[in-house]
């Protein structure tokens, strides 16, 4: 029989016995995990390389990001470009390199070469060895580029979300950044490289519902940023842009850590828009229901739709009474156009809102206004032909279907076109601003709040090439303001 100190050393010995078995199965779980990922990127790189070898292309798309919610479609359409996208997330710029020897042995013409390139991966995989990184850019990349000077190299450089950067300290922010310059400097080297970095738009980054992760853009606005770098050429970095690029950014990293921003939870809210092409030529993340959703977490409808006016004409297929009388009567089959209304209509008869809260913003006006339309009809002020009546008679239609809802009616925004808005396009039309004073009367009128977004946004003729995308629609900065401000009259009603 074994005595009480015999027990407690057998005790501590199985103890330990067990914390060795255990260590042990939880290096062989972790060893199994990290072969079989091993074993799966091998077979993912074989995949792609014999398709580098049969496929037919004049251009190839690869990185060491994520790059699946590019199109390769895109490529053809809007460069011209048979394009290979290999959707492997590649571990290092070998990697890279073993893809480009593929492909130029491929016996295709290659044209252009598409690459994501990370400098934080970059780094990683060069063990964070100053001339391992160094070699890897000059033996993997620039070798490339030099080798085939007849090829343009278009190297598009991650834009994480702000998410990614506030959660960086102080010290990993300014390596992190010091990696993309050193990176966008070697690059500059080669006259066949063309360097991209979005990621210090604001519109963009501060914008959650544009990333299915804090790294990875959704479809939207990966074709948005394809549009913008590899189609249109804008920008573009350099060796001697790249600070101020990279400065944008951080700025923006600092405001935020000394002022963080926060915007009001709306998910109890139902927002539904009504408007022209101001709102209804957009659809996604980036448009303005869009990032009124990203922001807030309202669910948010888009049932507007480019050319309609708020007035009834009969050359318009839609207006804002019949707009209105769609959505009342809710049924989607009939509604006419190709814009987001009929889809967001449907998506909104096939969701519960129960418990829900309901807000209808209003955007209407330029095309009342371009269209030459009255203003209003003093002798008859609900005349649907004009731009006030038909606005007094939407209005009384939803707050005679929806008494409980919030309505935030919209002034017209600036436009550079006519002259500023100063010149009158028919006998019968007036002036921009006679447009948006009639919205402000309407609002009062009715008892429903107005967004005075032609003198409250702060776009203007000197701020137009900041917020207008045309001189007309509010481009990607513009509509993230706009959003900003419909959250913000949202949350002060529901405050009040």
């Amino acid at each position: 029989m074994l005595s009480k100190s015999q027990s407690r050393r057998s005790g501590k010995k199985m103890i330990f016995i067990s914390a060795i078995l255990f260590v042990l199965v939880l290096i062989a779980v972790l060893m199994f995990v990290l072969l079989s990922g091993s074993t799966q990127y091998r077979r993912q790189k074989e995949t792609d390389l014999e398709r580098l070898s049969a496929a037919e292309y004049n251009s190839i798309f690869c990185s060491l990001y994520s790059i699946e919610n590019f199109a390769e479609e895109d490529f053809l359409t809007y460069r011209g470009f048979h394009t290979v996208k290999l959707d492997t997330t590649l571990r290092s710029t070998a990697d890279v390199s073993e893809y480009l020897e593929a492909a130029f042995a491929s016996g295709n013409t290659i044209e252009n070469i598409y690459l994501g390139l990370d400098p934080v991966q970059i780094w990683n995989s060069s063990r964070k060895n100053t001339e391992k990184w160094t070699a890897s850019i000059n033996e993997d990349i620039l070798f490339h580029a030099s080798a085939h000077p007849e090829v343009t190299f278009e190297v598009l450089l991650p834009a994480p979300s702000l998410e990614y950067w506030i959660n960086l300290d102080a010290k990993e922010l300014e390596e992190t950044l010091t990696l993309y310059r050193t990176l966008i400097s070697s690059l500059s080297s080669s006259g066949n490289i063309t360097t991209y970095f979005m990621g210090g738009e604001h519109w963009l980054i501060a914008n959650p519902a544009n990333y299915t992760d804090v790294q990875t853009t959704n479809e939207v606005i990966s074709q948005k940023l394809m549009l913008f770098t590899f189609c249109d050429h804008e920008f573009q970095v350099n060796a001697e842009n790249a600070s101020a690029a990279l400065e944008t950014l951080r700025s923006q990293i600092v405001r935020e850590h000394s002022s963080p921003t926060e915007y009001p939870d709306l998910s109890s809210w139902d927002v539904v828009f009504f408007g022209d092409s101001i709102i209804g030529n957009y659809t996604g993340s980036f448009s303005v229901p869009g990032v009124t959703a990203g922001l807030s977490g309202a669910k948010t409808y888009n049932c507007a739709q480019g050319g309609t006016p708020a007035c009834v004409d009969p050359d318009c297929a839609l207006s804002f009474p019949s707009s209105v009388d769609y959505f009342i009567a809710q049924k989607a089959d009939g509604i006419p156009g190709d814009g987001p209304f009929r889809a967001s209509m449907e998506e909104y008869l096939q969701e519960d809102h129960t418990g829900k809260k309901l807000c209808f913003v209003l955007n209407f006006g330029l095309n009342d206004y371009f269209g030459g339309h009255p203003v209003d009809n003093a002798e008859n002020t609900y005349d649907t032909a004009t731009y006030a009546g038909a606005l007094r008679v939407g209005i009384s239609k939803l707050q005679s279907a929806y008494p409980d809802a919030l309505i935030l009616l919209m002034t017209p925004t600036f436009t550079v076109y006519f002259n500023n808005g100063t010149e009158s396009l028919s006998e019968k039309g007036g002036i921009l601003t006679e447009y948006v004073e009639a919205a402000l009367q309407v609002a009062e009128e009715t008892n429903v709040i107005c967004m005075n977004n032609y003198d409250d946004l702060g776009i203007n003729e000197n701020t137009a090439d900041t917020y207008l995308a045309d001189g007309c629609h509010l481009n990607e900065t513009g509509r993230f303001l706009l959003a900003e401000h419909v959250i913000a009259q949202i949350d002060s009603a529901q405050i009040d």
